[in-house]
């Protein structure tokens, strides 16, 4: 039986892609990285292997050159990047194909055949060069995050619907698939967020907020949708009233977000904590979010609030465009304010929100105050 080695960091995916090519008669492996897919090559070199091109960590255009300095097996490339230059760069670097996400499970195990059937595979000199400006590398990230999980709906639906996997495991296919789309949903939110962000088409009131309430009631909201996790959060405020001039709602957006990027930082079997203060100094009011997460990489703290920038570790970590900063801090600055990195450790990152202070104005300015709560 032909061993196939499938090298795919999204689980959904390399799932569909195993059963079809198991039910086509191969053995199949599979590896999420590249060290790992370097270790199963080595252990018992494959007949074919299916390489993902944006990995964790070691990218594929690297791992396909460390196999052709090994071995001239066979290596279809997977990747969401469509452009001719794209596959040009594949096939130049020693990739015996190149299929673009969305694909047909059927015709990835056609391809797979199609390959095996030809002559021995022949040997690249060297890697394909790869030269993206700033706006392509954005653009590349944003197609393979969006493209994936429609290639992984789509698999899953097609092995439901076509028998390949039983019924109860078909139950577990159509589940992933849902939050699947529940997550791609996500993506095109932000990105539309941040398209009409960037257009100025985003209305952004300025009312006064009593920041302790809305704070507050932020965080209670908050911690009922995660209530499963179990966070815990302290929230500090100063005695008396806060007032500052905003929108609640792009506010609540923009600590929802932070408190969300800490939950996915946690460590795995820890419990997510919060430290959160309230604090005035002049003309501006601060809030100040500490997590407990694994921290940011000292490399990546100049560029996180770059659109589409995500780090290595939170590539790994969980899917998405890389926006929520970018957009975060654009609504902060739309407010007068703006958001902050202050301080990241492996013990935990600090963000703070900067917003103005509410001023006593004349009796022929007076803007509407906020009283009532948020929405969730």
């Amino acid at each position: 039986m032909k061993s196939i080695l499938i090298v795919e960091d999204e689980q959904a995916i390399a799932r569909v892609l195993a059963a079809y090519l198991r039910k086509a008669g191969f053995d199949v492996r599979h590896a999420a990285d590249g060290p790992t897919a370097l270790t199963l090559f080595d252990s018992d070199v494959p007949a074919l292997v299916l390489l993902d091109v944006m990995l964790p960590g070691m990218d594929g255009w690297d791992l396909l050159r460390l196999i052709r300095e090994k071995s001239p097996c066979p290596v279809i490339m997977l990747t969401a990047l469509d452009d001719i230059q794209d596959r040009l760069n594949g096939l130049n670097a020693g990739a015996d194909d190149y299929m673009s996400k969305p694909f047909m499970p059927e015709e990835v195990v056609a391809r797979v055949n199609a390959v095996l059937r030809r002559n021995p595979h022949w040997t690249a000199e060297g890697e394909g060069k790869r030269y993206f400006g700033n706006l392509v590398i954005d653009l590349a990230g944003v197609t393979h995050e969006l493209k994936t999980p429609v290639t992984s709906i789509k698999g899953l639906v097609m092995a439901v619907r076509d028998d390949i996997v039983s019924p109860q495991e078909g139950k577990e296919f159509l589940d992933i698939a849902l939050k699947e789309s529940e997550r791609m949903e996500r993506m095109v939110a932000d990105l539309l967020d941040y398209n009409a962000m960037s257009a100025g088409s985003v209305a952004v009131r300025h009312e006064r907020i009593d920041l302790n309430l809305l704070v507050g009631e932020i965080i209670y909201q908050w911690k009922i949708a995660y209530e499963d996790q179990s966070p815990e959060v302290a929230l500090h405020v100063r005695a008396g009233t806060l007032y500052t001039i905003g929108d609640a709602l792009r506010i609540q957006q923009i600590i929802v977000n932070l408190l969300n990027n800490g939950l996915q930082a946690t460590a795995s079997g820890q419990t997510t904590l919060f430290d959160i203060r309230l604090r005035a100094e002049e003309q501006y009011l601060f809030v100040d979010v500490q997590d407990n997460g694994t921290g940011i990489a000292e490399e990546d703290r100049s560029k996180i609030f770059e659109r589409f920038y995500r780090g290595e570790i939170k590539k790994r970590r969980t899917r998405g465009l890389g926006l929520g900063l970018t957009y975060s801090r654009l609504l902060a600055q739309a407010q007068g304010g703006d958001l902050t990195l202050t301080s990241s450790s492996p013990k935990g990152s600090q963000f703070t929100l900067k917003l103005p202070r509410w001023k006593s104005p004349d009796a022929t300015t007076l803007e509407k105050a906020y009283r009532s709560p948020v929405n969730a």
